[in-house]
């Protein structure tokens, strides 16, 4: 999971070149490669980022404790993500869990600490974003972000296997 809280809300653009608070939930697995340039431009864009992994290991998903020895190799080649470490801009949290799915009503409340004032929710992976939050909705922007990697879902999406899925949702705020 990854969260950031900016001490201002933004005016929002739909091409994200803005300052905001995001919460990134994610397996951090094989695909999280991708999620790290994603996390340096918002940290240069001037958003806190909460990155949050498993608790306890789950088939190939990293751990929080894995993601820390990560991250703090990326900040040996990356000023951004070093600088923003060192700052607290960057903070890595345990989601509680040790699933290749998030159930948000078993996250630590850690997590749920530091997502409180976040404008942005990102759900990365598979298990996360497609099998078990796919159609949730948040009372903040989402973007569910996933490599479909079977049949069954390939079926549901009509989409060739590993496909990306990408669902942005805007929440209708006329319900606060």
């Amino acid at each position: 999971v990854v969260s950031t809280q900016s001490t201002a809300r933004p005016q929002i653009r739909r091409d994200f070149q803005l300052n905001l608070s995001i919460s990134i939930s994610s397996g951090i697995n094989a695909e999280y490669g991708g999620i790290i340039p994603f996390v340096e431009e918002m940290l240069r864009m001037g958003s806190e980022v909460v990155l949050a992994a498993n608790s306890r290991p789950a088939l190939n998903d990293i751990t929080s404790h894995e993601l820390r020895v990560i991250v703090t190799r990326v900040g040996e080649i990356s000023p951004i993500v070093a600088s923003a470490v060192e700052s607290g801009m960057l903070r890595i949290v345990e989601n509680g869990l040790g699933s290749p799915c998030l159930d948000l009503s078993r996250i630590s409340q850690d997590i749920a600490r530091e997502c409180a004032g976040c404008d942005l929710v990102v759900i990365e992976g598979m298990g996360r974003a497609i099998h078990t939050n796919f159609s949730c909705e948040f009372r903040v922007e989402s973007l569910r972000l996933a490599v479909v990697k079977n049949k069954w879902l390939c079926d549901k999406f009509g989409c060739p296997m590993f496909a990306a899925i990408c669902k942005y949702h805007v929440p209708d705020i006329s319900d606060d």
